[in-house]
């Protein structure tokens, strides 16, 4: 058995359809419906892949993934040399359900959903601050959370908002990374516990 890592684009946003090949003993084959896969979020399958592996097409962001806890990396505090421990949000992470790829962004705010096979856009989705970890689709829904404060449920056809809720008790932003942001934004993958 082999085990892969999670599927994650780097600061250039290398997507490609090789993630098709990832899948889940109990869901339909090549899904990875959240962040790290499942709600264990171990980012492994036991999902065979066949070699070579090649790219069928990428994209490229503006700019590179704008991290939320910038870090003291390589500065020199007390004779040691500090190095980053919050490094969750340095890459555009991915869900893929069925023959689409999904990713928010912490550059533009924008949720997008993409056609697997071809890697053209099908719809997008704006929140009001940056989107720090990957959509988690679960039955025909894209449920996100954004440094807005709110966590948002997207129809997966089609990004239509459903509704939106704030986790947090007020509705106060702050200035964060040049941004304005909640004062309690959602920086996780939201975890969907299917009934029984």
């Amino acid at each position: 058995m082999n085990c892969l890592p999670a599927p994650r684009l780097s600061g250039l946003l290398l997507i490609s359809a090789v993630l098709s090949g990832f899948s889940l003993s109990h869901l339909p084959a090549g899904d990875w419906p959240t962040y790290l896969r499942d709600n264990s979020r171990v980012g492994m399958t036991p999902e065979q892949l066949a070699f070579p592996l090649s790219p069928q097409w990428s994209i490229s962001p503006p700019t590179k993934p704008v991290q939320a806890w910038p870090g003291p990396n390589g500065r020199v505090f007390e004779g040691k040399k500090l190095s980053r421990r919050n490094t969750f949000d340095d890459a555009f992470h991915v869900a893929v359900v069925g023959q689409r790829l999904y990713y928010g962004s912490s550059v533009d705010h924008e949720v997008r959903c993409l056609d697997l096979n071809s890697g053209k856009t099908i719809w997008d989705f704006f929140t009001e601050a940056a989107v720090r970890l990957s959509p988690t689709v679960f039955n025909g829904k894209v449920y996100v959370g954004s440094d807005d404060g709110y966590v948002y449920c997207l129809r997966a056809d089609d990004g239509t908002l459903l509704w939106k809720m704030r986790p947090g008790p007020a509705d106060e932003r702050i200035l964060g990374r040049q941004h304005l942001i909640s004062r309690w934004p959602v920086r996780t993958g939201i975890a969907v516990a299917p009934d029984s």
